[in-house]
């Protein structure tokens, strides 16, 4: 606050005056109108976040377990669809003469040369790209005899040969005890990565007695098990004995998974018994992930029961709760404009109070011809209304609207938003209304709207004609303070109204009011 030393003189008497600017007043009067309204705009954001945040978290955490418990349901359902493609495929081929044709009248060699050309065949029958539905080409293709012994794989003749399969694939003595075509999973200890695999009896004739099985079967791998999971939108690994066997996870991911189930408590959901159309959802952390999991056994999967594992990336699943963070970048933006129009709006105020307290220190410090002119057409009623009363107390005459000393004239004050020099007369006597019935009649008659537009423009015609600047006063403020006059006038004169006429008396602009009664 700054304090600066001013010569004055009142009553003759030389006096220094100390002006205390409200500078400090007014600038902390910005900062907390800014402030406040930057506040208000963060605020309110602030409580839009929070909500929509919370909002969105309760109902994805809410969704998310019955969306994984459907999930995992689909992925048996696909799994079986597979499963009994794969049947009519092989079920297909069993019934080709030549792989009936095996079963001819020949010796041990003859036939297991035969049951190799025949299983090459039928490898070569599902790798075909031309046929639909074509799988590509199988991990194994072996012809049993009706004990289940191998007679004969594809690619290699003499492997496996006389081999019992019995014990190994529960699958193939369910083949040959119920003469119909089994879906299993086959694993092989030492040999190859478990199979799924299909055991379809062979017959000479549709009511014939079974001459033996036809295997055929494919590998449980990442990339058919990454399909089924493109298909679900969801990451999957097929656990067998507690290992993985295929999974569209990465391989880091696949080993801290089976790390995870060397857990008692998370292992138990792996159970066959426990992992059935009721499974419970359960929790688990994969590399610093959090996931939400579901197992479910998987079906005709007897000889090595399959448990699918369907998991949920927690993050990725509440990734829609960070849209509510462009309620952020929103409250930036806007608490960036209410900003800048906070510092506009108090400015235009703030400003001409300044103007007027320069001005009135001017005044106070020995300069009485000195006036107020502000540019902010609220505060120009103010600024005249304080002219005015330096003027009277002056001696000067100030007055615009000629009327008699009441209220009414004080009211009509307020239309001036300029500043006259003062005149070394003394005010002379205001002039009464004018009672002429005509010139009421003629008034009277004429609309309102077309009236006040009217009498503004003339206003500022003789305005201007004198040489004086009427356009700090809008339009508005005109008619605003016009009728505002008209109202007071009418009730102290005991009228039914009260027009106006503008005049021009020795170089002053008046607003004359007419009485109509």
């Amino acid at each position: 606050m700054s304090v600066e030393p001013h010569e004055a003189k009142f009553e003759g008497k030389p006096r220094t005056l100390c002006s205390v600017r409200p500078r400090q007043g007014l600038d902390s009067m910005r900062r907390r109108f800014v402030l406040g309204s930057v506040l208000l705009v963060l605020s309110f954001g602030f409580a839009s976040y929070s909500l929509m945040h919370y909002l969105l978290t309760s109902r994805l955490s809410k969704e998310l377990p019955e969306e994984i418990q459907r999930d995992g349901r689909l992925v048996q359902r696909l799994f079986m669809h597979s499963a009994l493609r794969f049947v009519d495929q092989v079920q297909d081929r069993a019934a080709h003469e030549s792989v009936i044709g095996v079963f001819g009248g020949l010796d041990e060699r003859g036939r297991r040369m035969r049951a190799h050309e025949a299983a090459n065949r039928v490898a070569a029958w599902f790798q075909d790209p031309t046929r639909r539905g074509a799988l590509g080409k199988p991990e194994l293709v072996v012809m049993t005899d009706n004990a289940g012994k191998v007679i004969a794989r594809d690619r290699d003749p003499n492997r496996l040969a006389g081999a019992s399969l019995l014990e190994e694939l529960s699958g193939l003595r369910r083949a040959l005890r119920t003469g119909r075509a089994v879906h299993d999973v086959w694993v092989r200890d030492g040999e190859f990565a478990p199979l799924q695999t299909v055991i379809a009896p062979i017959r000479s004739d549709r009511g014939g007695p079974m001459l033996g099985t036809l295997i055929v079967a494919y590998g449980l791998t990442d990339g058919a098990i990454g399909e089924m999971a493109e298909l679900v939108n969801r990451d999957i690994a097929l656990v067998i004995g507690g290992d993985v066997a295929a999974s569209s996870l990465p391989k880091a991911k696949v080993r801290a998974l089976e790390k995870a189930f060397e857990n008692p408590a998370l292992g138990a959901f792996l159970e066959p018994e426990r992992a059935q159309e009721d499974a419970p959802t359960f929790e688990l952390q994969l590399e610093g992930k959090n996931y939400l999991a579901i197992a479910r056994l998987l079906p005709r999967t007897r000889s090595a029961p399959t448990v699918a594992v369907v998991l949920a990336d927690k993050a990725e699943a509440l990734a829609p709760v960070r849209t509510a963070n462009s309620i952020w970048v929103l409250t930036f933006l806007f608490t960036l404009i209410f900003g800048v129009f906070a510092w506009i709006v108090v400015n235009g105020v703030l400003i001409p109070i300044e103007e007027m307290e320069e001005g009135l220190l001017t005044i106070l410090s020995g300069g009485m011809a000195h006036r107020l002119s502000v540019r902010n057409e609220d505060l120009a009623g103010l600024a005249y209304r304080i002219n005015q009363l330096i003027g009277v107390a002056a001696g000067e005459d100030e007055d615009e609207v000629a009327a008699p000393a009441s209220s009414w004239s004080s009211s009509m004050m307020a239309t001036a938003s300029e500043r006259r020099e003062p005149t070394p007369t003394q005010p002379a006597a205001p002039k009464e209304p004018i009672d002429d019935p005509d010139l009421a009649a003629a008034l009277g008659a004429q609309p309102e709207d077309e009236y006040l537009s009217r009498l503004f423009r003339e206003y500022q015609e003789v305005k201007a004609s004198v040489g004086e600047d009427a356009s700090q006063i809008s339009e508005e403020r005109f008619k605003e303070r016009l009728l505002a006059s008209a109202a007071g006038i009418a009730e102290q004169f005991e009228v039914r109204q009260v027009r106006f006429i503008v005049e021009l008396d020795g170089g002053r602009v008046l607003l004359r009011p007419v009485l109509i009664r």
